[in-house]
């Protein structure tokens, strides 16, 4: 069966490149604010739902797996979206480090017309900051493109502001690979 990823994500395809599986990928078109509503579990797995459905309809191939996710983060009980500058991801930054936030990723699979939909999340710890140090972050990344303005992928500079993790970090970079990969199987 032909495994297509519904997103356009760089980091959720490198996630399925790492783990050897072959894909296509189909970007799901769909309105996300539309569906971005209510708590933030339930948001991102329902805007994976939709996803999927959309990547469906587009298909109409029934013998495909379909793979859909959504990710967000939270902090003190707001969603954060990207900061759209460095400014903007300066200050959220100040506020971010020395703290933590939860990260949640809904996802969806679609296989022999079953759908298994579930939701995992990640506590990132941060280590407090010095505003220079953030100030150096936040010019060596393209902070104003990342949810919470921050990727701490493994070897990425985001990284050495992680004080803890509690969950699997695949969830962070958006596809719980460590759930996904034995659905998959």
């Amino acid at each position: 069966m032909d495994l297509i990823l519904g997103s356009s994500s760089p980091r959720r395809k490198r996630l399925l490149e790492e783990e050897g599986l072959d894909f296509e990928v189909v970007v799901p078109d769909i309105d996300e604010e539309k569906y971005n509503y209510g708590e933030t579990p339930e948001r991102v797995k329902r805007i994976a739902r939709k996803k999927m459905e959309a990547v469906l309809e587009e298909l109409n191939k029934e013998e495909a797996v379909v793979l859909t996710a959504d990710t967000m983060v939270e902090f003190r009980g707001e969603v954060l979206g990207k900061p759209e500058s460095k400014e903007k991801a300066f200050g959220l930054l100040k506020d971010i480090f020395g703290n933590s936030c939860e990260v949640y990723t809904g996802y969806c699979i679609y296989r022999n017309d079953q759908v298994t939909c579930d939701v995992e999340s990640t506590e990132i710890k941060f280590r407090e900051a010095s505003e220079e140090e953030v100030s150096e972050y936040v010019e060596s990344e393209p902070v104003e493109n990342m949810a919470g303005g921050f990727n701490v992928n493994e070897g990425k500079p985001g990284e050495r502001f992680v004080k803890d993790m509690d969950g699997y970090r695949s969830t962070v970079v958006g596809l719980p690979m460590e759930v996904i990969v034995p659905l998959l199987e």
